[in-house]
């Protein structure tokens, strides 16, 4: 299976007393409907595993290329909600989202998908500190985190503004922004704790390159995740 090669990712809040709705709604319409349109593969939800994060939900689209997310029934559904959708999006409070390109990627789907992800956001400052990072990953860094015990395929995307678009109807329900995380770095891991382990910790800066790479990475955001929901398209 060749690996997707765009992604669409969203990271909300929604309050306790509204949850079991929302999930309601992402599991037996939204999903569907994502799915539905051309060039989608895909479609993931996450709960925060750590409950102090800045988003208790995050869920993702994978799409075959950019065009997924560019596609006349994407926008066409974007701009007509449902009335469920209206209710259920009206629960989201905090919503950010950004469509990404995958530039680095390591390892296969298993047979089952990972139980846990850790994303790291780094926030290079400049378009140069951006590409000198995402070669990085490619050539060093990804490689190393893989041999963990654990990590079982790594991703690492990058911001498409264009892609990523304007407003729409559901944006304004949400009240969406749009991300400023210009990289983001996805890590399947069958047990959250493997970020705090001593491997981990030697794999991702035992190196020079990494140690001198290591400063640029302070304000990166890093979350934990857990699978609460998938969809595969089939065929």
């Amino acid at each position: 299976m060749n690996p997707t090669q765009a992604l669409v990712a969203i990271w909300l809040n929604v309050d306790a007393e509204n949850h079991e709705e929302f999930r309601k709604w992402h599991n037996c319409e939204h999903s569907t409907d994502r799915m539905d349109g051309p060039g989608f593969r895909v479609g993931y939800r996450y709960n925060a595993v750590d409950a102090g994060a800045n988003h208790n939900i995050l869920c993702t689209f994978e799409g075959d290329t950019l065009s997924a997310f560019e596609s006349d029934y994407y926008k066409e559904s974007r701009d007509n909600p449902s009335p469920w959708t209206r209710e259920c999006m009206a629960f989201i409070k905090n919503a950010e989202r950004a469509v990404y390109s995958l530039q680095v990627s390591i390892g296969e789907p298993h047979r089952y998908d990972a139980p846990y992800v850790y994303m790291v956001s780094p926030n290079p400052e400049t378009e140069e500190m951006k590409e000198e990072m995402i070669a990085w990953y490619r050539e060093e860094h990804l490689e190393r985190l893989y041999e963990v015990e654990g990590m079982t395929r790594g991703r690492v995307y990058q911001l498409e503004t264009a892609a990523t678009g304007g407003a729409t109807a559901e944006a304004e329900i949400q009240e969406t922004t749009r991300s400023a995380r210009r990289i983001i770095a996805i890590y399947d891991m069958e047990d959250p704790t493997i970020p705090t382990t001593d491997a981990w910790e030697e794999a991702a800066y035992g190196t020079s390159r990494s140690a001198a790479m290591r400063p640029n990475l302070k304000n990166a955001v890093r979350e934990t995740w857990w699978l609460d929901f998938v969809k595969w398209k089939r065929g």
